[in-house]
């Protein structure tokens, strides 16, 4: 039951790291930050559907 609330969270950790390397690279698109998205938006749109399915 906790899990949806678990992936929500960490979606977003990592969705902030990735603004947060964006901005140090001063918005060039780097692998780290694009990994970062990627994993971050898995993560919140599972979340997601877990809050929606249950």
């Amino acid at each position: 039951m906790a899990a949806k609330y678990i992936l929500l969270g960490l979606g977003c950790v990592f969705l902030l790291a990735a603004v947060s390397r964006l901005v140090t690279d001063q918005w060039q698109m780097s692998p780290a930050p694009r990994a970062w998205f990627l994993i971050g938006g898995i993560f919140v749109a599972v979340g997601l559907w877990l809050l929606h399915a249950g």
